[in-house]
């Protein structure tokens, strides 16, 4: 097996594992694991790392002990061991600003048709049409899912969310018995494809035909939410 450092497995990672669906692929876990391995947010297991090849010795967090090197050769090897893991995450980094920058409005674009397209499809919740309108907001019943673009700073989303609530051209006597729910949104990168996060690390690497799926699901959890307290003032 390879022995790694802690302080390297990150890097070591995103060379051997291009996106997290092949490494939750090869792991047998959830996306959301996988990320958070990929980011150094979670210790792999005993487990993983003998599915890795990776030497359970990897787990002890290294000591000092390096920065005083015993030979010059030493010293060399790590020197071009840090600067090559630096320049493939430069280039890692470059890539993601540049698949974002050619093609975030076209998945945002792709985002609006997906919802429109499952709102035709399923039609009704209870009785009740799914409409779609180009504010752009999905309406059911009293409440709304309204749909915000955000700009593009540098490659990063800002600004992009998704609010639930009352219908946003309509006008309302009363006050809201529940808070709006909001979904902010950002860009990530699976391959060679543009994917949606949600609240950071809510939801994970889907698509916009998936995120178009949760939306209608939030919504409906949303009117139900919504109808429920009005009851209870009514009582």
């Amino acid at each position: 097996m390879e022995l790694l450092r802690r302080s390297e497995f990150s890097a070591w990672l995103l060379r051997r594992f291009k996106t997290t669906a092949e490494l939750a692929a090869k792991l047998g876990v959830t996306r959301q694991t996988a990320h958070n391995l990929m980011t150094a947010r979670t210790i792999p297991s005993y487990e993983t790392c003998e599915k890795l090849g990776i030497e359970p010795a990897f787990l002890v967090v290294d000591k000092d002990k390096d920065v005083h090197m015993n030979t010059l050769d030493d010293f060399l090897s790590k020197r071009a061991i840090d600067q090559a893991q630096q320049s493939a995450a430069a280039e890692s980094a470059a890539r993601i600003r540049r698949l974002i920058q050619e093609r975030g409005a076209a998945t945002w674009s792709q985002l609006l048709a997906s919802v429109e397209e499952l709102s035709v499809r399923v039609g009704q919740i209870d009785g009740h049409k799914l409409e779609w309108n180009r504010f752009p907001f999905l309406k059911l019943e009293y409440v709304a899912a309204t749909l915000y673009a955000g700009i593009l700073i540098d490659a990063n989303l800002k600004g992009c969310r998704i609010v639930f609530g009352r219908i946003p051209i309509a006008t309302y006597i009363d006050d809201n018995p529940i808070s709006n729910e909001v979904w902010d949104l950002t860009f990530g990168v699976d391959g060679e494809n543009i994917v949606w996060n949600v609240n950071d690390t809510e939801i994970i690497g889907i698509s916009s035909i998936q995120l178009a799926e949760q939306l209608i699901k939030r919504l409906v959890i949303y009117r139900d939410e919504y109808k429920r307290a009005f009851s209870n003032i009514l009582m």
